[in-house]
């Protein structure tokens, strides 16, 4: 049991996988609040349009 626990074949890759995965939830958390913004931008521009034509 003790050279179980003293064992660190594994740990390399279960860092990648947490950091991975980290960068993963970022990215997404990222996007969905820049497409927030991006979609009201662009809702507030169709509506100046919208305005402009009539």
């Amino acid at each position: 049991m003790k050279r179980f626990f003293k064992d660190q074949v594994g740990a390399v890759t279960i860092d990648w996988v947490v950091i991975t995965a980290a960068v993963v939830g970022f990215a997404i958390a990222a996007y969905s609040l820049i497409f927030d913004e991006a979609f009201s931008i662009a809702m507030i521009v169709t509506d100046a349009l919208i305005a402009e034509q009539q």
